[in-house]
């Protein structure tokens, strides 16, 4: 497909563009490949430029990589795009948002991520809206429930049609590393859902079967309580094993990380320092 390839070009030549920009507000003089224009190369090759951009960007401090992503999917869109996509969104209940964005999510990601399906959610990790926004209007359905949509029948149960199964996230397989996965992908998605556009998105990615479920309608607990950010260097990873050590190049971030924990996930690499997230991140 010619236009997965163009899309997977697109990213790999923005996470770069967003590298070049830090590394010029910094001055530090970092030179990096700059990735190919957007109509060349095969579809494996795009893939590879984008894998290679995000691990370029995961070897920043843990916080930079976190809000270099959030600000490259908020550039993605017309600066106007969360507020006014979020305020649609108000205009319905919280299930029912959810379950269109499971289905928007299977249908819209396979390109980057792979196969994937909409699943029931975890009730226990849902929010309790209802109290807020009042019955029906959080993840407890009341009343009629539209009994169609894309990606087959929905129910009423709480919490059906809430989440999207991949199977085996590709990006996960192919880069080999939880800090690329944890502060590259799911930390800056799970922020852009819940704080830019105003609706909670909870990512649980395994390490071990390299799936990950995303959960519409659950807030994210804190980084430091998250067990996402707890995981030890995976055995594969390359940075790992690029650098010699169990925990790779990235333990000097933080001397006093766990050593069975990835030194990118954990500590100061989750919080900018006072006073140096530069403007427009």
């Amino acid at each position: 497909n010619p236009l997965e390839g163009i899309l997977l070009r697109y990213l790999a030549d923005e996470i770069w563009k967003l590298i070049h920009a830090a590394d010029r507000a910094e001055n530090n003089g970092l030179g990096r490949k700059a990735a190919g224009g957007l109509g060349g190369g095969r579809k494996d090759e795009a893939y590879e430029d984008m894998i290679e951009a995000a691990r370029a960007l995961n070897r920043r401090p843990g916080w930079q990589a976190q809000a270099l992503t959030r600000k490259l999917l908020n550039d993605s869109f017309p600066s106007w795009f969360p507020w006014l996509f979020g305020r649609v969104l108000s205009l319905f209940p919280t299930w029912f948002d959810a379950k269109h964005a499971s289905v928007s999510t299977v249908l819209l990601t396979g390109w980057l991520v792979g196969p994937a399906a909409v699943v029931d959610a975890d009730v226990a990790i849902l929010d309790d809206e209802d109290r807020v926004r009042g019955p029906g209007w959080g993840n407890e359905p009341t009343g009629w429930v539209p009994g169609f949509a894309l990606g087959g029948l929905w129910r009423k149960e709480a919490g059906a049609g809430h989440s999207v199964l991949i199977e085996r996230c590709r990006v996960l397989e192919q880069v080999g590393c939880a800090s690329v996965c944890a502060n590259v992908c799911k930390a800056p998605t799970q922020a852009y859902f819940t704080r830019d556009i105003g609706l909670p998105l909870t990512m649980t990615p395994d390490y071990e079967t390299l799936s990950c479920t995303l959960t519409f309608g659950a807030t994210p607990p804190a980084l430091e309580n998250d067990p996402a950010f707890a995981s030890p260097c995976l055995t594969q990873c390359p940075e790992k094993s690029a650098h010699g050590g169990r925990r790779g190049a990235v333990a000097a971030l933080d001397d006093d990380a766990p050593a069975d924990v990835c030194g990118k996930l954990v500590g100061t690499s989750m919080k900018p320092p006072e006073g140096t997230l530069p403007h427009g991140y």
